[in-house]
């Protein structure tokens, strides 16, 4: 286990100079650089799609592409020094909201095709199933600010800003959601 000796703050103003620089290099004419970024980023984006497009493996692969390239083409806008985690996590929220619209916009125009269940992997772990459904029975909010805090690594400060929550809300939020969390799984454990 690596000990962390500083503060959460120092690691994520590390983290903040360690994208800045990447991205300085991109901004460079450094293309493979923005490779770095798609590494660190790319998980989390992909996580963050599949939630949100009903587990469908393929739309959040897409998605998560279609985020990186528009990080990439407007990379120009990106503010030096400010958080890059922030900046990318609100292109892949954008994008998600304009999927949305589009799924509902055609939804509207054609007969809807029969459903077919979530697919999830193989691959995937029977751990990993039960924490997934289990955060989906907690509140879109809640579920928000644990995959904010937890899968995007963020502060509770940088949740409550991009959530335009106070951070005591945050904080609620929070212990609600792993409280909440616990209860379910110790339900699925019994069963």
């Amino acid at each position: 286990m690596i000990m962390n000796t500083g503060s959460i703050d120092d690691t994520q103003s590390e983290n903040d100079r360690n994208d800045t620089r990447i991205i300085s290099e991109v901004l460079d004419g450094k293309v493979d650089a923005f490779h770095v970024v798609f590494e660190r980023y790319g998980p989390a984006a992909r996580y963050y799609f599949w939630n949100r497009c009903g587990e469908d493996r393929e739309t959040a692969e897409d998605l998560t592409q279609e985020a990186f390239l528009r990080a990439y083409r407007s990379i120009r806008t990106f503010q030096l020094g400010s958080s890059f985690k922030k900046w990318f996590r609100t292109i892949c929220n954008h994008l998600a909201i304009d999927h949305a619209k589009s799924l509902k916009a055609a939804s509207l125009q054609a007969p809807a095709p029969p459903k077919a269940p979530p697919s999830c992997p193989a691959q995937i772990a029977v751990k990993r199933q039960i924490i997934e459904e289990a955060l989906h029975l907690l509140s879109l909010r809640q579920r928000e600010v644990f995959e904010l805090k937890y899968v995007w690594d963020s502060t509770v400060e940088e949740v409550a800003q991009i959530l335009g929550l106070p951070v005591g809300t945050v904080k609620t939020d929070l212990s609600q959601a792993r409280k909440r969390l616990m209860e379910i799984l110790e339900e699925r454990s019994t069963t």
